[in-house]
């Protein structure tokens, strides 16, 4: 019985967080332009 499983953290998480993130960066480059031509605007 080996405990890789324990040591190593798994691929699917890191897989997903990636996902996740790269999913989420749209938004948030939106919402900073967003408030940033609020905020700079007239």
């Amino acid at each position: 019985m080996t405990t890789d499983r324990h040591h190593a953290p798994r691929p699917a998480l890191i897989l997903w967080l990636l996902a996740m993130a790269m999913l989420a960066l749209p938004g948030w480059i939106w919402l900073g332009l967003t408030l940033f031509g609020w905020w700079a605007g007239p």
